[in-house]
């Protein structure tokens, strides 16, 4: 800790002032009582060093004659005018007498003692010189036992112990490292006793003979399964890897085949698959006394005499549902189907199914038809009926609707919405950081009803086209709805913003007025209508809040006057679009005369 903090100089070994500060360098000589008073400093009184003389013949040292030339020009001694420009090296006999003067080491431990000229040499050597550590730590040493402190220095790099790891770190960090390094050999967790690199612990697991592992062969079916049938149920043993390779031999999901037809199934199937085998010989299913193989069945039942099939007579649209033999299908087709057609026998010519024909007659027959036609028209007048239905329901709705558009009146404010918003470096002129377009939708104004008009609520910034004032515009429009058909228009009501301050109370108010037009401001088609006020006025009232704005939007209905006055401004549109209308036709009639 005495060394902290101090740099050396390196020729007289003393701490040195900092850089560009004029040193006087300290030795320690052997003999200074012997030492010649012509090489003694007059300034200092010291051996002289760096020796520079003056124009006047008068020699000092460096740094002392340095000093003085900056308080006063003029030599220490005779006065004479002199400048720092004007210093020579001494001659060079003086200079070696100098060096040869007898110093000590400045190290008190070292006994060296040589001439001055080689104490800066003998300084890059000294055993007893502090020094730093030459591996960037902050402990303070002499040059002797730097050799000793890189044994044990924290931020010495160092090689990890482990064979193979070329990982080099701070001795300081190597414990850490050595705990998780790669390649520390560890034991294997399973117990097979074999020993490898942390590393190649995973890759070992993957052979251990100890490991739990699971069969993995699948359940081979002793039938042909269809292409969608679940994956196969798998064997699921779970064993050590050992082992795995007897249970193979042993487990009942191996694999083997059949010696007539070759399939492959499992063990386990064994007794199942004969019950499946296309070259297994079985009799007939349906007991015509024939053997044959079973992968031959499908083509024997395609001509077996035994076997049932459809009749396949059909009347007015009714199948016979009897499955005769094969053998007997033609004799049941022409003389037992009860919907075989045959002709009447009274010479009327009516044919019918011989089920129906035994109670079959003339009269009968015309009966018959007159009930298909009385049926068909029962079913038409139903169908009419229907449709009287829908068109009375459809009447109803229409009287409902025109119920609403009566019931409804509109005389009630309403809180259509709320808003706030932050504003951002209001005083910008060009507005790039004033704030974004700010939309909120506004929920439909529900009167008392489910239905009500579509508004929306609009908040953008603008910058004021005399003043350059930096302002937000404040909007409301009105969008298409789905109940625009049962609504009065024009919108009766007019538009109020209120704008809250910290306590939430109304300090700011602006009403956009919907009757004082020439047109009122909402229609059938989506139309919007704000107005602007500058951010100044917004902070003078007190209406910013940290930086917020806080608003709610009311509908305010109309009054009576007001509803006159829009009535008087909609009759005096109407009345001016008449009068267009017959000038545009008239000036079409004189052009087509002309």
């Amino acid at each position: 800790r005495l060394f902290e903090g101090m740099s050396w100089c390196r020729t007289c070994g003393h701490p040195a002032p900092p850089a560009g500060t004029p040193h006087e360098h300290e030795f320690e000589y052997d003999a200074p009582d012997a030492i010649d008073e012509e090489l003694l400093d007059s300034i200092t009184h010291q051996p002289l060093f760096e020796p520079k003389h003056l124009p006047c013949g008068h020699t000092f040292s460096l740094a002392s004659i340095t000093t003085a030339l900056r308080a006063k020009r003029e030599c220490p001694l005779c006065r004479r005018p002199s400048q720092h420009g004007e210093l020579k090296d001494a001659v060079l006999m003086i200079r070696n007498m100098l060096d040869k003067l007898k110093v000590k080491c400045p190290h008190p431990p070292c006994p060296t003692i040589s001439p001055r000229g080689d104490l800066p040499t003998h300084l890059t050597k000294c055993p007893k010189a502090p020094v730093t550590c030459p591996e960037g730590c902050p402990a303070a040493l002499v040059r002797e036992a730097v050799a000793e402190h890189l044994t044990v220095c924290p931020v010495a790099l160092v090689a990890c112990p482990h064979e193979h790891c070329d990982i080099t770190c701070e001795r300081a960090s190597l414990a850490a490292h050595v705990a998780e390094c790669a390649w520390r050999i560890v034991a294997c967790a399973n117990g097979c006793g074999a020993e490898l690199a942390h590393h190649l612990i995973e890759e070992h697991f993957n052979e251990c003979p100890n490991v739990m592992v699971t069969c993995q062969l699948p359940h081979i079916s002793a039938s042909p399964q269809p292409f969608w049938f679940p994956a196969p149920e798998l064997c699921g043993l779970q064993l050590e890897r050992r082992l795995l390779a007897g249970h193979l031999l042993e487990c009942p999901n191996r694999s083997v085949n059949c010696s007539g037809c070759g399939r492959a199934f499992s063990f386990r199937d064994t007794e199942l698959h004969p019950q499946t085998c296309p070259v297994v010989e079985i009799a007939c299913p349906h007991g015509c006394g024939d053997r044959h193989l079973r992968q031959h069945n499908r083509q024997h039942i395609a001509t077996c005499p035994a076997a049932p099939v459809p009749c396949g007579n059909t009347y007015d649209g009714e199948e016979c549902p009897e499955q005769p033999l094969r053998r007997d299908l033609e004799h049941h087709r022409t003389a037992e189907c009860p919907l075989r057609v045959v002709v009447c026998d009274r010479g009327c010519g009516a044919r019918a199914s011989a089920r129906d024909i035994a109670a079959h007659s003339c009269v009968a027959h015309l009966a018959v038809e007159l009930a298909r036609a009385e049926s068909k028209i029962a079913a038409l007048s139903t169908r009419l009926t229907e449709k009287d239905a829908v068109i009375d329901q459809l009447r109803t709705e229409m009287a409902e609707r025109d119920a609403y558009r009566t019931k409804f009146t509109f005389v009630t404010p309403a809180l259509a919405g709320w808003g706030t918003f932050r504003l951002h470096a209001a005083s910008k002129p060009d507005l790039s950081g004033l704030l974004p377009s700010v939309n909120f939708c506004v929920p439909s104004l529900d009167l008392g009803a489910a239905h009500g008009y579509q508004c929306r609520a609009s908040v953008s910034a603008r910058l004021e086209a005399e003043t350059r004032q930096p302002s937000i515009g404040f909007f409301v429009s009105l969008i298409a709805g789905p109940l625009d058909h049962l609504l009065d228009w024009p919108l009766p009501y007019n538009v109020r913003f209120n704008f809250l301050g910290q306590g939430r109370e109304v300090l700011l108010t602006r009403t956009i007025i919907n009757h004082n037009r020439e047109e009122p401001i909402f229609l059938r088609t989506p139309d919007s209508r704000g107005w602007t006020i500058t951010v100044a006025m917004l902070q003078e009232k007190g209406v910013v809040v940290r930086d917020r704005v806080t608003f709610t939007i009311e509908f305010l209905p109309w009054t009576d006057a007001e509803r006159r006055t829009s009535q008087q401004l909609l009759d005096v549109k109407r009345e001016r679009e008449q009068r267009e209308q017959v000038l545009r036709e008239q000036e079409e009639y004189d052009d087509y005369y002309d």
